[in-house]
């Protein structure tokens, strides 16, 4: 369960907007132990440890895919903030487990554990040195902070260039409607069904993970 929660931190900071500010060492798994003020110690707390077992290995390891996944995607390194748009415009979409838009009410309700983001890769507000409009893949980030799975219903796939939000309406039969369907990102959907999962199918979450699924 611990190193499920550090994945699932690590890659909140990592895909969060801004720039990432990592302690040296988090990546190693290095820890303080608690103590958060360790400027005069000189000792264990302190310390590098370069003698990585096979688990500090592994996070090691899953932290430079993170950062190679970032890098690769201009939704995660935006240069302007969000700016709060309507809903059919919006950058960035609060998505209920349900599969529809948060709403006032949900947001309200105490005790969630879970909730999706969904960022369309048509509305960046993005220019690249040319001036020209920088896009990318639709994402799906789904965050579970439960101590037990969670069922998460997949929105439907936002239409490129028409703004269209996650409700409940289905987007078969539009025109130019993008395929409807999701796909885990490596390295954050290991539990997920191989392959294309369509929208509003249910998925599992596991406890205290992040689940990130790109629109195919």
């Amino acid at each position: 369960k611990r190193e499920a929660r550090k994945r699932s931190l690590m890659a909140t900071l990592l895909l969060s907007q801004g720039v990432p500010m990592i302690l040296g060492g988090d990546e190693l798994s290095r820890t303080h132990q608690g103590n958060n003020n360790t400027y005069c110690q000189d000792n264990e707390l302190t310390w590098y440890d370069w003698d990585l077992d096979e688990r500090k290995q592994r996070f090691l390891e899953f932290t430079r895919q993170v950062l190679a996944f970032r890098r690769a995607h201009p939704t995660f390194r935006r240069r302007h903030f969000l700016k709060g748009a309507p809903e059919e415009e919006a950058e960035a979409l609060w998505v209920h487990p349900e599969g529809r838009s948060m709403n006032e009410d949900d947001w309200g309700s105490g005790g969630r554990a879970s909730l999706g983001l969904l960022l369309p890769g048509g509305r960046l507000r993005e220019h690249d040195e040319q001036g020209g409009q920088i896009d990318d893949d639709t994402f799906l980030l789904l965050f579970n902070n439960a101590d037990e799975p969670h069922g998460f219903t997949l929105p439907p796939v936002p239409d490129r260039g028409e703004g269209d939000a996650p409700t409940e309406a289905d987007s078969g039969g539009r025109e130019n409607a993008s395929p409807n369907v999701w796909r885990g990102q490596p390295p954050f959907a290991a539990d997920l069904p191989e392959g294309d999962v369509p929208a509003d199918e249910t998925v599992k979450l596991p406890p205290h993970d992040l689940t990130v699924l790109r629109a195919r």
